[in-house]
């Protein structure tokens, strides 16, 4: 065991935290912290988000497309001490990412993974070509750009977007 001490809890935001997102399942995790060494404030677009009421203080933000979202979630954590931010949902996800640098010139942890990785993740043939490259047996895949194209689907169970 450590004896490396936090004399104060470390502020973290969370943004979509309302209704289904991952930011919501970011949230519940946060609050299983029982140390105190957590201070879990949080964002969303919804003024009547129920989880509000489980946060230190709570915030409506507008959606992650508003040019004026980055900078009203700097104000948000420079107000309130905020060491660490947790996205929410795909798009805050895409945007934090391609706003690393300046989010960590703000002095803000951003978890998570780099822009290549979410940009593969983010594309099913992209992701099972990668786990290829790299000698994983990905699900068969194939991408179909019409319906035309629906024929070659020849193995099943198949899903198809």
């Amino acid at each position: 065991m450590s004896d490396y001490k936090i004399e104060t809890p470390i502020n973290v935001l969370v943004t979509a935290m309302g209704g289904g997102g991952h930011g919501e399942q970011i949230l519940k995790a946060l609050l299983q912290d029982k140390t105190g060494l957590v201070r879990v404030f949080g964002g969303d677009a919804n003024p009547n988000c129920p989880q509000f009421k489980l946060v230190e203080k709570s915030f409506v933000l507008p959606l992650a497309n508003d040019p004026s979202y980055m900078q009203g979630v700097f104000d948000i954590c420079a107000k309130n001490g905020v060491k660490a931010l947790f996205d929410g949902c795909e798009a805050e996800l895409q945007l934090f990412s391609r706003e690393r640098e300046r989010i960590k010139e703000n002095g803000i942890f951003l978890p998570g993974n780099p822009q290549n990785v979410i940009d593969i993740c983010m594309d099913k043939v992209k992701t099972a070509e990668f786990l290829s490259s790299v000698g994983f047996e990905p699900p068969n895949f194939l991408k179909i750009s019409s319906k035309n194209n629906l024929n070659k689907v020849d193995f099943f169970p198949a899903v198809i977007k």
